[in-house]
């Protein structure tokens, strides 16, 4: 998040250092070199005195300046904390070297106001699409919500997408399917009358069943305490049945399936 830069490190104001040859600039307004502002790690001083002759270093420098020089403090610590990683590694991470020997390409910064490591909690949910030969959604309605859904439910820690769907289709259906592909990805803003938090839901495909497994289908009894009912809804009825957000996601993940628009499920790049 960008702000107005306060003053530098040595207490001179914002705007002291402007773009250009950013360690002439340091100097004429008596700042310490940036790498003496930032070295305090073993082997610093090696790669302070590298930096002087190093083009990535110099990239990084000018970004840095043109951040602060345009009020973006967030940026410029960014950019700072990329050199110094830059330094540590020998001067080797961060860069991308041109294809014919030009100036080398600097990947950008990550954002500072990105914590991944105090990240918001966030709720997933897997929902899966089912339908028999007719072209019928399977549809669940649950105790303490309106409308009826897709059969589905919050993903647990540690549990892949596909697991959690299957896992959470065979508690409200009895069906036992293997999900390998989702068909859309709907965000859910937090509730504030409810308490519940913003979330992601992934609509996973679970295939059309045989006319013979359509019929059998039904709620298991450890599922009662859940559900109200369970029932195949055709889309002309679909509005009768869920309320409207429910009733757009069906529609795209229906319009997502017939058109063959699916993505793969993947753990750590590789198929479920």
């Amino acid at each position: 998040m960008g702000g107005r830069a306060g003053p530098c490190a040595a207490g001179h104001p914002r705007g002291a250092h402007a773009r250009g040859s950013r360690t002439g600039q340091r100097e004429k307004s008596g700042c310490p070199p940036v790498n003496e502002m930032i070295d305090s790690s073993p082997g610093g001083a090696q790669s302070s005195a590298d930096s002087a002759d190093c083009l990535v270093c110099r990239e990084f420098d000018g970004a840095e300046a043109d951040a602060e020089t345009a009020g973006d403090l967030s940026r410029a610590v960014d950019w700072r904390v990329l050199r110094r990683r830059h330094q540590v590694s020998g001067h080797r991470e961060s860069v991308r070297h041109a294809p014919h020997g030009g100036l080398p390409a600097v990947r950008p910064p990550v954002r500072a106001e990105v914590d991944m490591v105090g990240a918001p909690a966030r709720r997933i949910g897997a929902v899966v699409l089912i339908r028999n030969p007719e072209g019928d959604v399977l549809l669940v309605r649950r105790r303490h919500t309106l409308g009826w859904q897709f059969p589905g439910g919050e993903v647990r820690p540690d549990e892949p997408i596909a697991v959690a769907g299957a896992r959470e289709l065979c508690e409200d259906t009895g069906l036992t399917r293997v999900l390998t592909r989702l068909l859309a990805l709907d965000y859910v803003p937090a509730n504030p009358e409810t308490g519940a938090t913003e979330g992601f839901d992934v609509v996973c495909d679970g295939g059309t069943l045989t006319a013979e497994q359509a019929s059998r289908v039904t709620a298991p009894d450890s599922a009662a305490h859940e559900l109200v009912g369970l029932r195949w809804v055709s889309l002309d009825q679909l509005d009768a049945y869920a309320l409207p957000h429910q009733e757009r996601r069906i529609r795209h993940a229906v319009a997502a399936h017939d058109h063959g628009l699916g993505l793969p499920l993947l753990g750590l790049g590789e198929p479920v």
